[in-house]
């Protein structure tokens, strides 16, 4: 048990050493010791929830995704904040960092407003230019990553489907249609297998 001073917590993950544990919570990101079990550093400038955490594959910076619009970028040595990425009309529900460290992955949708579509991007992580806006989920997005060899990013969705795209071309290239809740998360388990999970429903459906 870790003490985590925050009521709600909608989001961790562990830095590729597994030094690290990163933990959101409301406008914060808290660092923790993993074998102390204790707060390191507490990172502050989201608004809202934070919903999503990603490392990056050296753990040198940390991607976050947030109610307030935005996924940003920090330092993990000093906590600093190195880049906002802004663009989305929704809540940011989910980030990743491609394995050569060059591109963000990022999904969004609001899930109480069922008739609005679902928004995945691709930013420069150095940069923060938009590369790509991937064609849209029918309802909102809610997680993205990104194959092993980067050439292919997925997204779930409200929708039930799990996109598949083309990283470079920003082309869809065809999705999973197996699910019958809607789909929340999802990882590459090999370059070639998809584990995506769902559950819940829609209101009013």
């Amino acid at each position: 048990k870790l003490p985590f001073k925050d009521n709600v917590s909608r989001s961790l993950a562990f830095s590729p050493d597994g030094k690290l544990l990163a933990v959101g919570g409301y406008q914060s990101i808290t660092f923790f010791d993993v074998a102390e079990r204790t707060p390191v550093k507490t990172l502050k400038g989201h608004r809202g929830h934070v919903l999503d955490l990603c490392f990056s594959a050296n753990g040198a910076q940390l991607a976050s995704a947030a109610e307030d619009r935005t996924a940003r970028l920090w330092n993990v040595a000093d906590g600093s904040e190195l880049r906002t990425f802004t663009g989305h009309t929704f809540p940011v529900t989910g980030v990743a960092i491609s394995p050569d460290g060059q591109l963000l992955a990022t999904s969004a949708g609001d899930e109480t407003r069922l008739t609005k579509p679902g928004e995945v991007k691709t930013w420069n992580l150095a940069t923060g230019e938009d590369i790509h806006t991937f064609p849209a989920h029918e309802r909102g997005a809610t997680d993205v990553a990104f194959s092993p060899d980067g050439i292919l990013l997925v997204s779930t969705s409200l929708d039930e489907h799990v996109n598949v795209y083309d990283v470079a071309s920003g082309e869809a290239k065809g999705f999973f249609g197996g699910h019958s809740r809607p789909t929340n998360a999802v990882t590459f388990a090999a370059p070639q297998i998809v584990v995506s999970v769902s559950g819940g429903r829609f209101k009013g459906k």
